[in-house]
């Protein structure tokens, strides 16, 4: 298999190592379908005992045959190899499906509740960029360095969220869940700033949505996505 270019994400700093590789594949790199016997719950988290490796036609027949089981999927799996995987359940008739191994609070019903909407190049035509609960830095370095890039040619940058050492300026205008309620509701500071803003983008890392002020924060993200010339393609999930 030969990886498929991508210069809108990559640009040209990726090594020639990386861009052109070569793999091989063969029958044993196929996923096989593992079927859980037992489950218990502890701590608000589900660990599972026993069960056993399965071959696809008796496992898709075992799901048709008792739709009660569940689909569960792990971190490393993409959002579109879930998005499949769900439909592949629902089709069987199983609607009991989870992939947030952390609890987060997204909505897979609504599709723009879980992209990076505004893309990755976007963030060279975004004049004012909002990290909630994010960083880059550290979780996405692809992601900084568009982001260090769109700033070096006059991007402003701020964040809401704990102290953070960036390659680039970025000003802290909050650490809770608090000021992004008073920033949907326009009494924060920063409120007026962002609506100036011609082409204002707003990223929202996984910890914002995760614990107790997470239905907060996403019902203060919904509010100004509402308020923003983007609407919900000025949001971004990272």
């Amino acid at each position: 298999m030969k990886s498929r270019l991508n210069e809108d994400v990559n640009e040209e700093w990726i090594s020639d190592k990386t861009r052109l590789p070569s793999t091989a594949s063969s029958a044993s790199d196929w996923i096989k379908p593992w079927s859980e016997t037992t489950a218990r719950e502890s701590s608000n988290r589900v660990t599972w005992a026993g069960g056993s490796w399965r071959l696809w036609p008796e496992a898709l027949a075992r799901w048709r045959a008792q739709p009660d089981e569940s689909g569960r999927w792990g971190t490393e799996v993409d959002g579109g190899g879930v998005r499949i995987a769900e439909d592949l359940f629902n089709r069987l008739g199983c609607d009991n499906t989870e992939c947030r191994q952390d609890g987060v609070r997204i909505d897979p019903s609504v599709r723009s509740d879980y992209l990076m909407n505004p893309t990755i190049p976007g963030i060279e035509d975004a004049d004012n960029v909002l990290l909630v609960g994010c960083n880059p830095r550290m979780e996405a370095p692809i992601l900084n360095a568009r982001l260090r890039k769109s700033f070096l040619f006059g991007t402003s940058v701020s964040y809401i969220g704990n102290p953070m050492q960036m390659n680039y300026d970025c000003q802290q205008v909050g650490t809770s869940a608090t000021d992004l309620v008073a920033l949907a509701e326009g009494t924060h500071p920063f409120s007026e700033e962002l609506k100036n803003s011609e082409n204002p983008m707003i990223l929202v890392g996984m910890s914002a949505l995760i614990g107790p002020d997470a239905p907060a924060v996403k019902a203060a993200i919904n509010k100004l996505s509402s308020q923003l010339p983007g609407k919900e393609n000025a949001i971004g999930y990272v």
